[in-house]
């Protein structure tokens, strides 16, 4: 293959490169409400885009998805926590969330994340296992609604479960490792109630998590499915930055090739003569 001059190269890979549509990343912070990236060694959890910070009840940390995530322990009865807001409630809205998670151990019922205590009357939203299977249930006063993932977690690997609320459509669903959705009629809205939200416990039934919890994001609207495979990414994740910045991790070119995967898996010679 004969190669190209060098600065023509450039100039034609730069031109077909502008001309391959790219991930919309910047369209993920669109309603973003909260997104705790996790990266503190302890104490206070910033909430990046908002003022939901968490209060620290002894997470440490360890290296994440991204960055640091926090670092649970049953044991020691640890987790994070914000008092009720009108951020973190919800009522009859679109929202979703997503996290990461690596547990260290799947047994029991460890509760990843909720607001709002154990009972028809006062549960809000809640995200557990059930032994090792994810489950997300919400509340709207009188009753509860539940949809359960179709396969189990094993402990020291890393899952993002998306799960969420469609005003519109009734129901609620949720996705693991960007997986097909699981969802099911729910009606009545979400309970908007006065409890804490608490972030790797529900304290008030003693459920604590044990293990890593990275990059939680809270969106007042139903993500679509092409987001949640953006920020699946793979298996990567995808950080507040990139999401704010709209560009994604750069494609690099090693040996006058452009790497494959890049968009549009562009393969072009543009070394130098």
């Amino acid at each position: 293959m004969t190669r190209l001059p060098f600065f023509s190269g450039v100039a034609v890979y730069l031109a077909l490169l502008l001309a391959i549509p790219q991930p919309a990343y910047a369209a993920l912070t669109d309603n973003l409400v909260s997104f705790w990236e996790m990266e503190e060694a302890s104490g206070t959890r910033v909430d990046t885009p908002g003022t939901m910070d968490l209060t620290d009840h002894s997470v440490t940390s360890q290296a994440g998805i991204q960055g640091n995530a926090g670092d649970f322990e049953a044991s020691s009865l640890t987790y994070l926590d914000h008092v009720d807001d009108p951020d973190l409630s919800m009522g009859d809205i679109d929202f979703t969330f997503q996290v990461w998670v690596k547990p260290e151990t799947v047994t029991g019922f460890p509760v990843i994340l909720k607001k709002g205590n154990a009972g028809n009357s006062t549960r809000e939203y809640i995200l557990f296992l059930d032994g090792a299977t994810p489950q997300w249930q919400v509340g709207n006063g009188t009753g509860t609604s539940q949809r359960q993932w179709s396969g189990a977690l094993t402990a020291g690997n890393w899952y993002h479960i998306v799960f969420w609320h469609d005003a519109a459509a009734n129901e609620t669903g949720i996705t693991v490792n960007n997986g097909t959705p699981i969802t099911g009629p729910h009606s009545g809205g979400v309970l908007d109630a006065s409890g804490a939200f608490q972030l790797g416990a529900g304290v008030d039934q003693s459920l604590y998590w044990d293990g890593l919890i990275d990059q939680v994001g809270l969106w007042k609207r139903k993500l679509t499915s092409s987001e949640i495979t953006e920020l699946y990414n793979s298996g990567n994740g995808l950080s507040y930055a990139a999401m704010s910045s709209g560009a994604a991790t750069p494609c690099v070119i090693g040996g006058g090739i452009i790497r494959p995967g890049c968009p549009g898996d562009l393969f072009l010679l543009v070394g130098a003569r």
